[in-house]
């Protein structure tokens, strides 16, 4: 229970990085729809593609697009549908974050294969498409609660800026750093959203 809401939460996720299919991935989503879950929040960290957004940001995101190229397709196409990303469930994420004078910015999300970090040149890349934060999961659950009729909202707590914008070398403490960083406002977003549904 939290915000006295029956909630459903699960614990970190498995990558198509590390080997799993795509299916595999999902499992956890189809396994949410079958339980009855109509909402699906769906959290990551990614690397911020923009200046103005610095690590420790918040955002929703309200597009995403698929840079794996497993599909084939030679440049991927921005998928800013509702199906994937509720209009509801994010003016909601606004509200709450205007109440509580938490900065929340809203972009596109590029998802990479990984695991490595992108190039620079890659970066300017995902730019040039209107990318705003780059990480390397989160979509196979977007498009699969999408696809399965749930109502998706996606956070992203913008842990470092992706490589090439700023001078500064990209390391992994620095991501867990500014995760840390914003987690008391991460949660009290997170809880004032569950609060409104």
């Amino acid at each position: 229970m939290l915000e006295e809401k029956e909630i459903l939460v699960a614990k970190g996720r498995v990558h198509c990085y590390e080997g799993y299919s795509r299916k595999t991935v999902t499992f956890p989503i189809r396994v949410f729809k079958e339980l009855g879950i109509e909402n699906l929040i769906i959290t990551n960290s990614s690397g911020s593609l923009k200046r103005k957004n610095t690590p420790g940001t918040l955002m929703v995101i309200e597009g995403h697009m698929d840079f794996t190229f497993q599909d084939g397709t030679a440049d991927p196409s921005l998928i800013s549908d509702g199906k994937f990303h509720s209009p509801e469930l994010i003016s909601i994420a606004k509200k709450v974050a205007s109440n509580n004078r938490i900065h929340l910015a809203t972009g596109n999300y590029c998802w990479t294969l990984g695991p490595a970090y992108e190039t620079p040149a890659e970066i300017q890349y995902f730019k040039s498409l209107n990318g705003t934060a780059v990480g390397m999961s989160t979509l196979p659950e977007i498009e699969e609660g999408g696809t399965l009729g749930l109502n998706v909202l996606t956070l992203s707590t913008l842990t470092n800026f992706a490589a090439g914008i700023s001078e500064h070398p990209l390391t992994h403490q620095e991501v867990l750093h500014n995760a840390e960083k914003a987690k008391g406002r991460f949660l009290k977003l997170l809880s004032g959203i569950i609060e409104r549904i």
